[in-house]
C-alpha cells in the first residue's frame, strides 16, 4: 500500500512505524485525535494453560 501511496495514489492512515520506515518518499501527520489512539490487547489461546514465564509477564495486566 504505501509503494502505491509513493506513486501518487491517495493517502492512508498507517502505524507510526510504516510512516518512519517511508520517510524518503511520503510525508505524513501525526493523528492526536481521541479516535486515533491505538488500544492494544495480550491474547492468548487460553490464559490458564501459558508456561510460568509467560503467566509471570500477564500477570500485571
Amino acid at each position: 500500500m504505501l509503494a502505491r501511496l509513493s506513486q501518487g495514489a491517495g493517502i492512508a492512515i498507517v502505524p507510526e512505524s510504516a510512516a518512519r520506515r517511508s520517510a524518503r518518499t511520503l510525508r505524513s501527520l501525526r493523528l492526536t485525535d481521541d479516535w486515533a489512539t491505538r488500544q492494544l490487547n495480550l491474547c492468548a489461546r487460553s490464559f490458564e494453560a501459558l508456561t510460568p514465564q509467560a503467566k509471570l509477564l500477564a500477570a500485571p495486566v
